[in-house]
């Protein structure tokens, strides 16, 4: 009898410890469940053709105010990203810029290595007669005043005051959107084939439209939604596309 007597409390404690233990991980499993998907992070690196690394190379993560510049080792490293897709336009003064797309997974890296190729050095003589703009800007308001397609000036973006890329395209008569901001939303011409994208003339992978840029960083848009029109220098050379979207930035006129 006085054996049972004392394993009958040791049973209980037993027990209860067990049910505490699970309680516990229970709990941590909902409060992981409410934190949202794991950060993850991107280790980048920036080179020039021959794989010599580049420092003070600036990555813009499109679509957000996140800039980083590389280091001596050329080398850029963002801790605790959100998953998603995010689309990188990395520029060096001398070197011609270009973007990249990655996808990073809940708690993953992701690598992503760029390699720019020299700008060229000879550059066009360029009269400008009366207001003074910048290059980008200067091209911008050159093929307005021809009148080939349409344009959102800066006055016209700050005026509208939206909040997402796609809301200013979707005023474009020529310019179909699917979808409803600010879930995923993807831009078409009438004729339903996609339109190539490019910001401050480096040419965009396809992604969601307000993954690109927010409006308050535009300082004009120009939209060409047939092959006839588009500059001969943003004509793609391959590929089905209908038209020509070009962002220029607030930063990079």
């Amino acid at each position: 009898m006085t054996e049972t007597r004392i394993r009958a409390p040791m049973r209980s404690m037993t027990i209860l410890t067990v049910v505490c233990a699970l309680a516990i991980l229970a709990s941590a499993r909902v409060a992981a469940a409410q934190a949202g998907p794991r950060p993850g992070m991107i280790d980048g690196v920036v080179t020039d053709s021959a794989l010599v690394p580049l420092a003070d190379a600036t990555v813009s993560f499109l679509g957000s105010a996140l800039r980083v510049v590389t280091g001596p080792n050329g080398r850029f490293r963002l801790r605790d990203m959100k998953p998603g897709e995010y689309v990188l336009l990395v520029r060096r003064i001398g070197f011609e810029a270009v973007s990249f797309s990655v996808q990073l997974s809940p708690g993953d890296t992701v690598r992503p290595s760029f390699s720019l190729q020299r700008a060229k050095t000879t550059l066009d003589t360029v009269k400008v007669q009366g207001q003074q703009f910048a290059p980008a800007i200067a091209e911008f308001e050159s093929r307005r005043k021809l009148g080939f397609g349409h344009f959102v000036t800066q006055a016209e973006i700050e005026k509208r005051n939206v909040a997402g890329l796609s809301d200013l395209l979707a005023a474009v008569p020529s310019v179909r959107m699917e979808g409803a901001w600010p879930t995923a939303r993807r831009m078409y011409p009438l004729k339903s084939c996609p339109f190539v994208v490019y910001i401050d003339g480096v040419k965009l992978p396809v992604g969601e439209i307000d993954n690109i840029a927010m409006p308050k960083e535009l300082a004009g848009i120009e939209v060409y939604s047939g092959a006839a029109t588009i500059p001969l220098q943003y004509k793609p050379t391959s590929g089905s596309f209908c038209g020509v979207i070009l962002l220029w930035t607030r930063v990079g006129s």
